[in-house]
């Protein structure tokens, strides 16, 4: 026979026949299974990734208010930050490269002045996270008062801290101020 290899009237073998158990129930039973599986992998991979990202951009500054930043703040290098109720403050051993780059040789400074609680501009929720400084008095003459600067706040392990950036704030090298 040409063009026709089977032979007339021959059994056909077993595992050529079709049935629903071999080909069809089975096979979209696979294949949903296959794509459950698909779903619940991406619904966890998701799950994962807004977890993520809410953990790396959490917001840690505090509402930053009178009574929170009223008293002594200090460094490790033992600069102090007093401030009153008054709205004035009183600042001593502060490291010169708070003021930015040096221009005496003392390694540190002291003064005084006003404070006031600030919302970044950048903050559209305006929340108080800013400590305003406006020193009119410094013991260093190579620095012109009125001087202004401001200290930024965060929350670490629930504790409020207040720092400022030495330098270059991509470098993220800071001066830590913590509640006496």
């Amino acid at each position: 026979m040409v063009g026709n290899s089977r032979i007339p009237n021959a059994p056909v073998p077993k595992e050529a026949t079709w049935s629903p158990d071999a080909h069809g129930m089975r096979g979209r039973r696979g294949v949903k299974a296959v794509v459950i599986g698909i779903v619940c992998a991406l619904v966890l991979a998701l799950g994962l990734v807004i977890y993520v990202l809410s953990r790396v951009f959490e917001d840690t500054r505090p509402n930053l208010t009178s009574d929170i930043v009223l008293g002594t703040w200090r460094d490790a290098g033992g600069g102090e930050f007093t401030f009153d109720a008054d709205g004035t403050f009183r600042a001593g051993g502060i490291p010169v490269l708070f003021f930015g780059p040096p221009r005496t040789t003392a390694p540190t400074m002291s003064g005084a002045g006003a404070w006031k609680l600030k919302a970044p501009l950048e903050d559209p929720a305006g929340r108080l996270t800013t400590v305003s400084l406006a020193f009119n008095s410094l013991d260093q003459s190579e620095y012109g008062v009125p001087y202004g600067s401001r200290l930024l706040s965060q929350t670490v392990d629930g504790s409020v801290i207040l720092y400022w950036y030495v330098g270059d704030a991509d470098l993220n090298r800071r001066m830590v101020l913590e509640k006496v």
